[in-house]
């Protein structure tokens, strides 16, 4: 009478079993360590949602590659779930997730995790589950409705010839009862990939390296991305003036350079691995050159001095040795000669802007006053003034995505503020060539119901990269079919 009584408890349980709600969660039932190794699983215990108290979520808690400003991210796989009095273990059909950012070396007790995936697979674990622990009768054997399911219990990254392994392990789940955790056959190989993955310059050793992610034979992702020894490709540094400026002092006499670093990557594209930065060994002299007088009309010949009149032009010698001007020819000052004047006056609204310099000059014009109340002579057309310079200013404008080669550029409005107002130089402009990487997550999602195959249940399962883009946008690309994933097996004779 008691089986009876206990059998018709489960059965009314599992016929008005809650569902998992969205946006569900569920609590850690014990405190854990944050990983420390990217790809190493700790095993993690939390609260089931919607299920008996004493029904607990068994995964595995894994430290996401790259580092993050405000904490590190760690995610767990939701694989089973245990009733906490039998240590009856059932396998969720679709594993669901959580993810949690911290900066603490432990994650407390009582944390709560949001979960995300197929929000029927807790209720339907939850079901079988229930359904195993009703008492077996004596004209039906228990294993006929308690089915050997083999989980994931560990995933170990082992060198090999060079290369590395990958060695799954998993435990047999025999009449709800979990066994040893074993290896699942002889491993499989490894390879380094390094799309998604970025190019981290090493200035000491003058060169860059590539970071790689390992994926198995069916490109599945393995392990994210990281420095490897054994992997990833390596080019020379090689100084870049791509993108940078020439700040020009002319009280002091020189040009402070900017430099940029860069790899010659495929098919000799320059790849820009740091931002433009002033390089202390790029500070370039102004050298003066000679310019011929100004010219006089000819009724005024002879009011002031050829030497009165003289221009010089500033330069300054860069890179290859080739002369870039900085000044246009003009007088060095204002001067007066016996009761004859040179001088400048402004001229309103007429700007020249220098991009490499990033910076933009007021506009003047030089003239000559003879003696008396006569008028100026005028002896230039409105040209570069040194004195009135404005540096631009950079607010940023947006995002050039490349979801082909998944990498953005940064994009700028360059302006400069000038005393009759704001004037825009360009917009939508790269200030450099550095690309940021799009990030990818992948994940194995369940494609169709699951299948039948003898005695056996299989869940087919397909692969799909989710890029994420540096403001937070993202895009999927869909990587082809992934491994099936075993349900159930034959129950034992």
């Amino acid at each position: 009478m008691r089986l009876i009584k206990k059998a018709r408890i489960v059965l009314l349980l599992i016929a008005s079993w809650p569902g998992l709600a969205m946006g569900a969660q569920t609590t850690l039932s014990d405190a854990i360590a944050v990983p420390s190794v990217v790809g190493v699983p700790i095993r993690v215990v939390g609260s089931a949602p919607g299920l008996d108290p004493s029904i607990r979520l068994e995964g595995k808690a894994v430290l996401l590659p790259g580092a993050a400003l405000d904490g590190k991210i760690v995610e767990i796989t939701w694989q089973a779930v245990k009733d906490g009095n039998s240590q009856k273990l059932q396998a969720l059909a679709s594993p669901l997730s959580s993810r949690v950012r911290t900066t603490a070396p432990f994650l407390p007790a009582g944390t709560a995790l949001t979960l995300a995936g197929d929000e029927s697979a807790l209720s339907t674990a939850g079901r079988l589950l229930a359904a195993s622990l009703v008492a077996p009768s004596r004209r039906q054997p228990a294993y006929a409705r308690n089915p050997v399911t083999k989980v994931g219990c560990d995933q170990r990254l082992m060198p090999a010839g060079g290369g590395w392994r990958l060695q799954e392990m998993e435990r047999d789940i025999v009449d709800g009862r979990p066994g040893a955790c074993r290896a699942a056959g002889p491993g499989a190989p490894v390879i380094a990939a390094a799309d998604g993955c970025r190019i981290v310059p090493d200035i000491k050793a003058a060169t860059a390296r590539e970071e790689t992610r390992l994926v198995d034979s069916a490109g599945v992702e393995r392990a994210g991305c990281a420095l490897r020894r054994q992997a990833g490709r390596s080019w020379p540094i090689q100084k870049s003036l791509t993108g940078c400026s020439l700040i020009h002092d002319f009280a002091a006499g020189n040009s402070q350079g900017e430099t940029a670093l860069s790899i010659a990557g495929d098919g000799g594209r320059e790849v820009i691995v740091r931002r433009c930065v002033p390089d202390p060994l790029r500070v370039l002299e102004h050298e003066k050159r000679g310019c011929g007088p100004l010219q006089l009309p000819n009724e005024y010949h002879g009011i002031m001095s050829a030497a009165a009149l003289a221009q010089s032009r500033t330069v300054i010698r860069v890179e290859g040795g080739e002369e870039l001007m900085i000044r246009v020819c003009q007088p060095d000052r204002p001067l007066r000669e016996g009761s004859a004047v040179l001088d400048s006056e402004p001229c309103e609204g007429i700007w020249v802007h220098d991009k490499l310099g990033s910076v933009s000059y007021g506009t003047h014009r030089w003239y000559v006053k003879p003696d008396g109340d006569a008028g100026k002579i005028y002896l230039t057309s409105c040209i570069q003034d040194p004195q009135q310079s404005y540096r631009h200013d950079f607010s940023f404008s947006g995002w050039r995505h490349d979801d082909a080669r998944h990498v953005s550029r940064r994009l700028a409005r360059v302006f400069v503020s000038v005393p009759t107002g704001e004037m825009e130089i360009l917009r939508d402009y790269a200030p450099d060539g550095f690309e940021q990487v799009h990030k990818p997550e992948q994940a194995l999602v369940a494609a169709g119901a699951v299948q039948a195959a003898g005695c056996e249940t299989w869940q087919r399962r397909t692969r799909r990269f989710t890029w994420t883009r540096p403001d937070g946008s993202s895009y999927q690309t869909e990587a082809g079919p992934g491994p099936s994933l075993r349900v159930t097996v034959c129950p034992a004779p």
